[in-house]
């Protein structure tokens, strides 16, 4: 199946953001990269670049091979990163994905029986920080940073903290994986790692994905019920609409733009594009892109349901499992609590009110 592009909606491509992607990619770094690129920004992929960290060395040369298509450029540091330059301990555990800088909290894999973390061994690593590489051997690509994903089982907060030009100069957005209880010893919470970030200009907007943990004494597929909320994918703008800064480069507007409305944030991609230091025209052009991007039809939700329903037809046993990845997929996305209430003209600081496109247009 082809993945849709942002870049194939007229308007986007128009957009003086499009041209500007152009001359200068999207700066994507992926730390921890090992099962796979972050997908969200699979749509932008022809006017981004992605640079993945993997310090597995076993795991390079696949993560390589995942990037091979569609990205304007790619590459993959074969290093780790961590809170300082130096020599460190990579904890190795039977499931490659939990190789951590941490060691594992023995309360957590014991309660929980984790198999997956059982010790399998250590290795010594070179650590760089994240500043080190990036104003580094890639200060000559500046654009490096805008858009940060973290997903380095438990060291996240470390590693920014040892990031400080990285957050200042470069990151407009960032997706972490936080977590809300002990799975490596010691790692920062949730709580810690916003409260941090929101020293640094950030603001949490919301969650990607959400993961619950539990005993598994329960059968899923006859019972349902809450679970220990575990860990999940933060994401945080540095948003202007915060801060009291008027010097902001158009660059960070415009990354804030494309990385808010591939993450889903579309409503708030509206509010960047009308507030952008941009003329009427460029305006109106980002908002059609995103109401567009955005749009689903009546069509699209019959073929989902149908779909689901022929899942549970044909396994009528695994129906509440069926149901509830159903769930978990558009969770999200499907928050309409405010349906009712009146819908808000899309108005730009100097009065212009901005239209939104029709199904046809």
């Amino acid at each position: 199946m082809s993945r849709r592009l942002l870049t194939d909606d007229p308007c986007f491509a128009a957009s003086d953001v499009a041209q500007a992607l152009a001359a200068c990619p999207l700066g994507f770094v992926d730390v921890g990269a090992r099962g796979g690129v972050q997908s969200h920004v699979d749509a932008i992929a022809p006017l981004a670049a992605v640079l993945a960290f993997e310090p597995d060395a076993e795991a390079v040369p696949a993560v390589r091979q995942s990037l091979m298509a569609g990205w304007q450029r790619a590459d993959v540091e074969p290093v780790a990163l961590g809170d300082r330059d130096g020599i460190g301990t990579l904890h190795l555990f039977a499931s490659g994905m939990n190789h951590s800088l941490l060691p594992a909290a023995p309360r957590f894999r014991t309660r929980y029986a984790v198999g997956s973390l059982a010790d399998v061994g250590s290795v010594s690593v070179t650590l760089n920080t994240l500043d080190t590489v990036l104003f580094g051997h890639r200060e000559a690509e500046p654009f490096w940073g805008e858009l940060l994903k973290l997903d380095v089982q438990g060291a996240e907060l470390g590693l920014l903290s040892a990031a400080p030009r990285t957050l200042a100069e470069r990151a407009v957005t960032v997706i972490a994986e936080v977590c809300f209880l002990d799975i490596y010893q010691d790692q920062p919470k949730f709580s810690e790692l916003e409260q941090f970030l929101r020293s640094r200009g950030f603001t949490f907007y919301g969650f990607l994905s959400l993961q619950g943990w539990s005993q598994k004494y329960l059968d899923k597929r006859t019972t349902e019920g809450r679970e220990r909320l575990c860990f999940g994918d933060a994401v945080f703008f540095k948003d202007p609409r915060e801060s009291d800064d008027p010097s902001i480069a158009l660059r960070h507007w415009q990354v804030l733009y494309v990385t808010s409305l591939l993450l889903g944030f579309v409503d708030f991609a509206i509010e960047v594009a009308s507030h952008a230091p941009v003329s009427d025209e460029e305006a109106q052009r980002l908002v059609s892109a995103a109401v567009r991007w955005s749009r689903r039809g009546v069509g699209d939700a019959i073929t989902e349901v149908q779909a689901l329903l022929a899942q549970i037809q044909a396994e009528p046993e695994a129906a509440r499992l069926h149901l509830g990845r159903f769930v978990d997929a558009r969770r999200s996305l499907a928050d309409v609590s405010d349906a009712l209430l009146p819908r808000r003209a899309i108005q730009r600081p100097n009065g212009t009110v901005l239209s939104l496109p029709t199904d046809e247009g």
